[in-house]
Formats: structure tokens, C-alpha cells, sequence
């Protein structure tokens, strides 16, 4: 007795510190309290209002009266989506009640994450993918795209929200089945469902622009499936779809495959093969698990972009030094996140811990550490390249394993005196999901909020401003898209001198550019520096020192059409042809074969050696991505010209002066078509 007295105590304490935690914001605005420090975001009187809720239910909780509410809310819960005739309707009301929140409070802008790059890439025509580790979320943004028809940014817009949406309802069907599965208990039932639910996830459903949404229900999906399999020797084969599914959105989710090894090899078919072969699959794992190592270790040292993924050991990146793989900054980082994702996480890991024992004992616990382990790895040595508050969902699942694993992991004998903490529990998660959801879905609140994570890593905040610029540049509010320039300016001196370098380079003093980029910070992971480096050797004639510079910057940007074109030029200029055009049909296979410049760059070159089958293929192709395309009308012309067919040349020239008198080039053109054509008429 007195034992579960210390025990309530010191949970008590625990939620009195997560309350008194959200108070350091107000005392310290511009401390690294990311994952709990929405509250200053918020209208003053709704902050007061949480604060007065929290107090009251911390006291409600020392008194009969918070185990009374307690039960009455659990038991009600679980009587409403558990055990009543009508659960499953009660169930698809509550999901449909949630889309219209969704729908109703999307997020009217996209500052965290890649929002706004992600938007206009999949808005225009002949989209890019930005990472190869999210090829399979792309192919579905496409595929909902193509069928709203038109591409552009309005029809993105609604894709991303489409299936944001979807992705919410789904995740909250699965918490009601994760919750069901995973204890017959009504406590059970009510934290697993309230605490997946009740967290800043909930952000990634309200429309939310980035390429994560659609995880949370193949993460949900997999472990359901997993531990009905584990439970009842069921859907194993469903759960490995779900796993199967969620790598081809993205490569993180290779992060619970060795949880699915566990479960496979546990129990069933699984474990008879393994106790038949088990020396063979130790061996085979073994020597998998040391060629894998091998292969990670030749490709980090090798390969410019994959090392810069992972966070550094002893000196951080060049944009924030600092930051290394166990800087107080990272760790705090990592401890805010998890408190973002699940606000009760203190107090779950110390109910689960209290009775640590059933770690050895419970395969689903096993299987729920093992998840858990790959998403705290993820989370530990993955570089959160925007800042970690604006990349927080790319860490989004890292604390959803570790909460179903401290829920499950609790004591049967402890759930009488948790009872009394469901009310403060409740309204904890509720302020903290639902203040991180106020911060975030209104346009000014979101506004400040990116300032305040601006401020916070002025170093890694380069993409941060300068979205924030664009924003405001696109709304005509010209004086503070000044005053962002003024302060990028200030803040990353090498990104304006860059400018002056470039500008220099166009009016051929290469000298003083030369001095301008020797004086440069060396940041071989900048695309910016390396690209100046490209055009200024470029430009001096030093050709193959340009071919090792683009080389580097295409390891580190590979989908960047840009780049490719340089490298071309500079193929073009050592009289390679063959490797000029092969670059530039790299370039389309990984920037996607749509992109106008790349096509553009190869009618130029064909233009020049003569081709004109080629001529007339690729200006077709400009043609069929845009019926008004005056590249395409001209080259079309210049093909069927050089091909002497002047009568369909005839008509694309026409259609050319027709649609094109606004083209920048139409004077250059029509000089060149006047002079080299004849047969034209004047």
C-alpha cells in the first residue's frame, strides 16, 4: 500500500511538472521549448483558460471526485466504441465528425516542412521529385493530381489535402483497432485510443502539405496487424503489406523492419523454420547484417548527399557547427519531439517502467521495443535539415511505438489509482495537441510561430526566411519581403556575395569574381557554393575543374534540372556530344521526363549539330505539355526546315507568329528565321 502511495505521488508530480513546464515560455520566450510552448501562440485568454483547466484537474485529481470522473469517462468511452450494438456506426461518426474538423480548419498556410516547395513542385508542369527517399508518395500525389485533371497549384493544393484527409480518417480507424487489440481492459482502451489521437500528429490531417501524412496509416495498419498476429496467429500476411507499403512512401519505414523479423520468426510457420534452419539463418543474417554495413559505410564515405542525411559526430554541418549527433541542442531537440507527438510521454514511461519485468516475458512488448528502437534511431541520426521544429514530421512516428509500448506495458494492480489522473491526463493532451493545432492551422499565429523557430536556429534558417520573403512578396506586401532580404542578407553574408559573384561573371570580370568565391565559406553540401564554383570555372575555361565541381553538386542535389544543363555545357565544350545528351536524358529520368528545360536544352543542342529528327520529336513533346508552347512552334519550324518538308514548316511558323508575339525571344527568332529560311515570307 504504501509503495502505490510512492507510486501516486510520484506520478502526480510528473503531471504537475508538465504543466509547470508550459509556464518556462512565458518567462523565456526564445528558449528550446518547441514541443511544448504553444501556449504564447495562442489568444491570451485561451492561454489563461488551459492554465486554469490544468490547475483544476491536477486538484480534481487528489480527490475521490477525479476517479469518479475518471471511470465515468473510460467506462462511457468504452461502453460507446467497445461494447455497444452500434460501436462500429458510433466509430465511423466520430471519424466523419473529425474529417469535417479537418476540412473546415485546414491549414490556410504550409511553412513547416517542405510545404511551399513540395506545392509548387507537384503544381507545375512536368513535376520533380525532391528526394529519392519519397519516389512512392510522389507517384500517389500524381496519381490523385491526374485525376482532378488540370496540374496546377490550386489542383496540388487539393491533392495534398485529399489525402491528408483520408490518411486522418484511416489513422483514427486504426486507433480505435490498436486500442481494441491491444488490451481488454477499459483503462487500456482509453489511454491507447486518447493518446494517439490526442497528439501533435493530429497537425499532419488538416490538410497539411507534406509527404507524411499517408505513414501514419501504414505505421497504424502494421502494428494493429501485428499484434493480432502476435495475439491470435492472424493477418500476418496484412501486416507485411502494410510494412511492404509504407517503405514505398518512404524509406524511414524500413526503421521497424527488424520488429517485423521478431514477429515473423516468433512464433508460427516463422518459428519452426527458424528452429529447423536455425544456424543457416544466423549465418545468412549475420552475413546480410555485415555486407549491409559494409555497403552503408563505402556509400557514406562516397557519396556527398547520403552522408549529409545523417547527423555528424563531432562537427556539425556548415550551417549550424554546433549541432552534432549528441549536442545538447539535438538531445533537447529529440525531448521536445517526443513531447509534441505524445504530450504524456514522462508519465506513460514511468508506469510502463515501474513494471519493467514484462520486457522479457511479452512477445507484442518485445515487438513494440523493437519499434521503438528504430524510431529512436531515426530520430537520433537523421540531420533535421530545416530545423527539427520545421522537419518535426519527418520525425512524426518516433513516438509511436514508444507510447503503445509504456501503455502496455503497465501494471494491472496500478489502474485504480490512475484513475484519479484521466481527467488532468485528458485536458493535458487536449492543451497541448489543441494549442500546437491553434499555433499552426490560423495565418498569423503560424506567421509567428515560424519566426520564433527562425530565431531559434538562425544558422539552419536560410530556407526558413526565404520562404517567408516569398510569402509575403506574393501577397504585395513588398516593404516586409524587403525588410526578409535585408535580414538574409545579414544573416548568410556568402549568399550575397554569391549574388555579386554571379553578377560579376555576367560582365565578364571574372578577376574579381574570382576573389569574391576564394573568400567564400567551403560548404561542399551548399548547392549555391558549389554551382558558383560550376560557373566560374565555366566561364575562366577550366573545364574540368567545372566537370568535378557540377559532379559534386549533382551528388548532393541530384533532382536540380539546373545542374544538369551545366554539366552538359561543359561535356559540350570538351567536344563529348554523346556524354553531353546523356547527361542532360539523366537529368530527365531522375528530374522526370516532362521537364521543359531539360527539353529545351536538347533541341538547342540538335538545333546546333544538325538532327532534325530529333528536332521535331522533342518540340512535339513541348507542344503535347503545352498546346501554346512557343519553344515548341519555333523548333518545330526549325526541325521540318532542316528536314526541308517546308509545308509543315509553313504551319508552325504560323502558329508560331500567331500565339508567340509576347515570346522575349520573338525578335532574336524572327531575325534567325528571316535570315537562314528563305522560303519564309518576309
Amino acid at each position: 500500500m504504501k509503495k502505490d502511495k510512492n507510486i501516486s505521488l510520484i506520478l502526480f508530480i510528473i503531471l504537475l511538472v508538465l504543466v509547470a513546464i508550459k509556464i518556462i515560455p512565458f518567462i523565456w520566450p526564445d528558449t528550446r521549448t518547441w514541443g511544448f510552448d504553444h501556449l504564447i501562440f495562442v489568444p491570451h485568454w485561451i492561454a489563461l483558460t488551459a492554465f486554469a483547466l490544468m490547475v483544476i484537474s491536477l486538484l480534481v485529481a487528489l480527490s475521490e471526485l477525479g476517479a469518479r470522473l475518471g471511470r465515468n469517462l473510460v467506462n462511457t468511452f468504452c461502453q460507446t466504441f467497445f461494447y455497444a450494438k452500434w460501436r462500429i456506426w458510433y466509430r465511423l461518426i466520430f471519424i466523419l465528425s473529425a474529417l469535417v474538423i479537418f476540412v473546415i480548419f485546414s491549414q490556410s498556410t504550409h511553412f513547416l516542412g517542405d510545404g511551399y516547395q513540395n506545392l509548387g513542385n507537384l503544381g507545375q508542369k512536368g513535376s520533380t521529385f525532391l528526394k529519392w527517399t519519397e519516389k512512392g508518395t510522389w507517384m500517389v500525389l500524381g496519381a490523385v493530381q491526374s485525376l482532378l485533371g488540370i496540374k496546377d497549384m490550386q489542383n496540388a493544393l487539393i491533392s495534398y489535402r485529399l489525402i491528408s484527409y483520408i490518411a486522418g480518417a484511416v489513422s483514427i480507424w486504426f486507433y480505435f483497432l490498436i486500442a481494441q487489440i491491444g488490451s481488454t481492459t477499459n483503462l487500456v482502451r482509453f489511454i491507447t485510443f486518447s493518446t494517439l489521437l490526442l497528439s501533435g500528429s493530429l497537425l499532419l490531417f488538416f490538410g497539411y502539405v507534406e509527404n507524411y501524412s499517408l505513414l501514419y496509416p501504414c505505421l497504424a495498419g502494421f502494428i494493429y496487424f501485428s499484434l493480432k498476429y502476435l495475439s491470435l496467429g492472424r493477418n500476418l500476411s496484412v501486416a507485411v503489406l502494410f510494412l511492404f507499403m509504407g517503405i514505398l512512401l518512404h524509406f524511414q519505414m524500413m526503421a521497424f523492419v527488424p520488429a517485423f523479423l521478431f514477429m515473423v520468426f516468433y512464433q508460427g510457420r516463422g518459428r519452426k523454420l527458424f528452429e529447423n534452419y536455425k544456424k543457416i539463418i544466423l549465418i545468412s543474417a549475420a552475413a546480410i547484417a555485415s555486407a549491409g554495413a559494409i555497403l552503408f559505410m563505402a556509400k557514406y564515405r562516397n557519396d556527398l548527399a547520403f552522408r549529409g542525411i545523417f547527423m555528424p559526430l563531432w562537427t556539425g554541418f556548415q550551417s549550424d557547427p554546433k549541432y552534432t549527433l549528441l549536442s545538447p541542442s539535438h538531445l533537447t531537440d529529440i525531448m521536445n519531439q517526443l513531447l509534441l507527438l505524445s504530450p504524456l510521454i514522462p508519465f506513460l514511461a514511468f508506469s510502463g517502467f515501474e513494471s519493467r519485468e514484462k520486457l522479457r516475458i511479452d512477445k507484442r512488448i518485445v515487438f513494440l521495443a523493437l519499434v521503438s528502437a528504430g524510431s529512436l534511431a531515426f530520430v537520433l541520426f537523421v540531420d533535421p535539415k530545416l530545423t527539427m521544429p520545421r522537419d518535426w514530421d519527418l520525425f512524426s512516428l518516433s513516438a509511436f511505438g514508444m507510447t503503445l509500448l509504456f501503455i502496455l506495458s503497465m501494471r494491472e494492480k496500478s489502474f485504480g489509482m490512475i484513475f484519479n489522473f484521466i481527467p488532468v491526463m485528458v485536458v493535458i493532451m487536449l492543451v497541448s495537441s489543441g494549442s500546437y493545432l491553434f499555433a499552426n492551422l490560423n495565418t498569423n499565429r503560424s506567421i509567428r510561430y515560424l519566426n520564433y523557430i527562425i530565431n531559434l536556429d538562425k544558422g539552419k534558417s536560410l530556407q526558413s526566411l526565404g520562404i517567408l520573403g516569398n510569402y509575403y512578396a506574393a501577397k504585395g506586401d513588398s516593404k516586409t519581403a524587403d525588410s526578409i532580404r535585408t535580414l538574409l542578407s545579414e544573416y548568410y553574408p556568402d549568399r550575397s556575395n554569391i549574388r555579386l559573384a554571379l553578377a560579376d561573371i555576367e560582365r565578364g570580370n571574372l578577376g574579381k569574381a574570382r576573389e569574391i568565391v576564394n573568400n567564400l565559406t567551403p560548404d561542399p553540401y551548399s548547392t549555391e557554393y558549389m554551382t558558383i564554383k560550376v560557373i566560374l570555372y565555366y566561364n575562366e575555361g577550366n573545364y574540368d575543374s567545372a566537370l568535378a565541381a557540377v559532379d559534386s553538386a549533382i551528388q548532393n542535389s541530384r533532382y536540380m534540372p539546373q545542374l544538369y544543363i551545366y554539366r552538359s555545357r561543359i561535356l559540350l565544350k570538351r567536344h563529348d556530344l554523346e556524354r553531353a545528351i546523356e547527361t542532360l536524358q539523366m537529368g530527365r529520368r531522375l528530374s522526370g521526363y516532362d521537364n521543359r528545360e531539360l527539353i529545351k536544352e536538347l533541341l538547342t543542342i540538335y538545333d546546333v549539330y544538325n538532327t532534325p529528327d530529333s528536332i521535331i520529336g522533342y518540340a512535339r513533346l513541348l507542344i503535347r505539355l503545352d498546346s501554346t508552347s512557343c519553344d515548341g512552334f519555333y523548333y518545330l519550324f526549325i526541325g521540318y526546315a532542316k528536314a526541308g518538308d517546308s509545308a509543315v514548316a509553313r504551319q508552325a511558323i504560323d502558329n508560331y507568329y500567331s500565339h508567340c508575339k509576347n515570346d522575349p525571344l520573338f525578335d532574336i527568332r524572327n531575325r534567325h528565321i528571316k535570315k537562314v529560311f528563305p522560303f519564309v515570307p518576309h
